[in-house]
């Protein structure tokens, strides 16, 4: 046991010194994507020093994607979101609330998943979309406006990739006629 610690030991120790070289001899101000930026920065500035420190911004990057998909699978409102503005093409750049997003979400989730059904709401809907909200530009485009009629924040989707329409029929949040009819399907015309 004391001959595996010993040569623990003396590998650790030279690897440290490198490591404060490192620090001592590149800029302190050096960036990473990496979550954890206080170690990923003292990692990609040791890097760079030993001359890897492309391999090691690769290596962020992957991980850092890794991490935003696991964070992805586990978000609610996030996984609901995508399947509604995949089904409801005419939500897709809508300006609504907070309130009218919850509504809309929990006409979506099924009867018998009452616990979903209780947690998806109004302040659930803000939480997650405020604290995840790199997650929700990065992957439904969401973008944050002020409804100054309502005195309340307003949130919008358009997922990077999405085409619409022209002609698409503008969709009025203060109109509550409009936000009913808008999960009903429309009798489509034959064009001849």
């Amino acid at each position: 046991m004391q001959a595996r610690r010993n040569a623990m030991w003396n590998e650790l120790i030279p690897d440290l010194a490198r490591c404060i070289i490192a620090l001592a001899n590149t800029p302190a101000d050096t960036k990473t994507v990496f979550s954890m930026a206080d170690f990923g920065s003292f990692c990609q500035r040791c890097a760079n020093h030993e001359g890897w420190g492309d391999e090691a911004r690769e290596l962020f990057r992957w991980v850092s994607k890794q991490q935003e998909g696991q964070q992805a699978d586990t978000r609610v409102v996030l996984k609901l979101m995508t399947e509604i503005l995949a089904e409801n093409p005419r939500l897709v750049g809508q300006e609504m609330t907070a309130k009218q997003w919850a509504s809309s979400l929990q006409d979506t989730i099924p009867e018998h998943e009452g616990d979903l059904k209780q947690k998806v709401q109004r302040n659930y809907f803000s939480w997650e979309t405020k604290t995840f909200s790199s997650l929700f530009v990065t992957r439904l485009g969401m973008k944050l406006g002020w409804n100054k009629h309502l005195k309340v924040a307003t949130y919008s989707f358009t997922p990077p990739g999405t085409i619409i329409p022209i002609g698409m029929d503008i969709f009025d949040p203060d109109d509550d006629d409009a936000y009913e009819n808008i999960f009903m399907p429309q009798a489509e015309t034959a064009v001849q």
